[in-house]
C-alpha cells in the first residue's frame, strides 16, 4: 500500500502490514493515524467517506473564502474519490490527472476568487501547450474546470464560478446517430469471425464473444455501457422475474431503477452468468477490448456504444412511445422514472420487446 505519507489535511486510508486499516491525514503539517481495528475494506471505506463528509461539516477541510485554487482542487477530488461516489477507478484517476496538471500550471497562491474567466482560458492554453493535449482532451479539461469550481461555490469555497463566463470557443459535441441495422449486423459478423479463427488467442476468442454480447445487450436494452459495466448477478440481475437494476451515473441523476430485460437477452444472459465472472460485463476487458478492436478494425472506428442507446430511443419515439423511451432509457426530464410498480414494469416490457433484435 506504501508508505502513509499526507500532504494536505484530507484524509485517506492506509492498511498496516498486518492487514488492519486506518485512516490517515496531515495536521499542523504533522502525519496523524487512527486505526479503523478493521481488515475489511468496504468497511474502511465507509469510516472513510464519514471522516471527509464530517471534517467538511467541521470545517478541517478548507472551505473559507481565502482559499487556494490548489487547496479547492484537493478538496475536489478527495470528494471525488470518496467510496460513496461510487466513481469509476479510471474517473477518478482521470480527475486525479486533471488536478495534477492543474497545479503544475497555476501558482499556488491564486486565490479561487480571484480566478476569472481570462484565466479559464490561459489556464486551458497552458495545458495544451504543456501536456500536448489533444482538443478532445482539453474539452474534458474544461468541463472538469466547470465541475470544480461549481463544486467550490456550492461548498461555500468560492464566490462565483469564472467558467461559466469563460469565452471559450470550443464547438458543441455533435449527436452520433443511431447504429444502422446494418452496421449492428457488420459488427457482429466482425466478432464472430475473430472468435471463429483457427489463429486467434484464447484471449481473443473470449473477449469477441463478450463484446458480441455486451453490444447485443445495449442494442436491446438502450442502457448506457457504463451502467452494463456496473451490473453485478448478485445485487442487480434477476433471470427468473427478467429483470435488472440499472444505475445511471451520479451526474445524470437518474439513481437506480429496476427495468425490465429485453426477451431476446435471456439465453445470452443465461450463458454468461455460467462464466463465474462477478458481473455478465467486466469493465476492464470490455473498455480494453473494444478499444483494441476498433484499432485492429477501422471500418468501425467511428462507431461509439452509445449510439445504441441512441438506436432504441429512436425506435421507441417512431413506435409513438415517446414517454416509454424516456422511462426504459432513464431520461430525467420525467418526474419518477425509476417509480415502477408490478403492472406498469410488464407494460413497459411489453414495449421494450417490441424492439427488433
Amino acid at each position: 500500500m506504501g508508505a502513509m505519507a499526507s500532504p494536505h489535511p484530507i484524509p485517506h486510508l492506509w492498511r498496516h502490514p498486518n492487514g488492519t486499516w486506518y485512516l490517515a491525514w496531515q495536521e499542523q503539517k504533522q502525519p496523524r493515524k487512527m486505526s479503523l481495528k478493521t481488515k475489511s475494506k468496504p468497511v474502511a471505506k465507509l469510516a472513510l467517506d464519514r471522516a471527509i463528509a464530517e471534517a467538511l461539516v467541521e470545517g478541517a477541510l478548507p472551505r473559507s473564502r481565502s482559499t487556494t485554487l490548489h487547496e479547492g482542487a484537493k478538496a475536489w477530488l478527495a470528494d471525488r474519490a470518496r467510496p460513496l461516489r461510487a466513481l469509476t477507478k479510471g474517473t477518478v484517476t482521470e480527475y486525479s490527472s486533471f488536478v495534477k496538471q492543474l497545479m503544475l500550471v497555476t501558482p499556488a497562491s491564486m486565490l479561487a476568487d480571484d480566478v476569472t474567466s481570462a484565466d479559464i482560458r490561459l489556464v486551458l492554453d497552458m495545458m495544451q501547450s504543456e501536456f500536448h493535449l489533444a482538443p478532445t482532451t482539453v474539452k474534458k479539461r474544461f468541463g472538469a474546470l466547470r465541475m470544480l469550481f461549481n463544486w467550490m461555490v456550492e461548498e461555500e469555497m468560492a464566490r462565483k464560478n469564472p467558467v461559466k463566463l469563460s469565452d471559450v470557443p470550443f464547438a458543441e459535441p455533435q449527436q452520433k446517430p443511431p447504429w444502422t441495422q446494418d452496421q449492428y449486423q457488420a459488427l457482429q459478423e466482425a466478432f464472430l469471425c475473430l472468435r471463429d479463427n483457427p489463429e486467434a488467442s484464447q484471449y481473443w476468442i473470449r473477449t469477441s464473444q463478450l463484446l458480441a454480447d455486451l453490444t447485443t445487450a445495449l442494442w436491446l436494452s438502450g442502457m448506457r455501457s457504463v451502467q452494463a459495466y456496473r451490473m453485478r448477478w448478485e445485487e442487480d440481475i434477476d433471470l427468473e422475474k427478467m429483470v435488472w437494476v440499472v444505475r445511471s451515473p451520479r451526474r445524470n441523476k437518474g439513481g437506480e431503477k429496476l427495468k425490465p430485460i429485453h426477451k431476446g437477452l435471456e439465453r445470452m444472459l443465461q450463458r454468461r452468468r455460467l462464466l463465474g465472472d462477478e458481473g455478465p460485463f467486466p469493465s476492464a476487458t470490455c473498455l480494453y477490448a473494444w478499444k483494441v478492436f476498433k484499432k485492429r478494425h477501422p471500418a468501425f472506428t467511428g462507431l461509439s456504444l452509445h449510439q445504441c442507446r441512441s438506436r432504441v430511443a429512436t425506435q421507441l419515439h417512431e413506435m409513438g412511445e415517446s414517454d416509454a423511451a424516456r422511462k426504459i432509457l432513464g431520461h430525467t426530464s420525467v418526474k419518477n422514472a425509476d417509480l415502477y410498480d408490478h403492472t406498469s414494469l410488464e407494460h413497459y416490457r411489453e414495449i421494450l420487446n417490441r424492439i427488433s433484435e
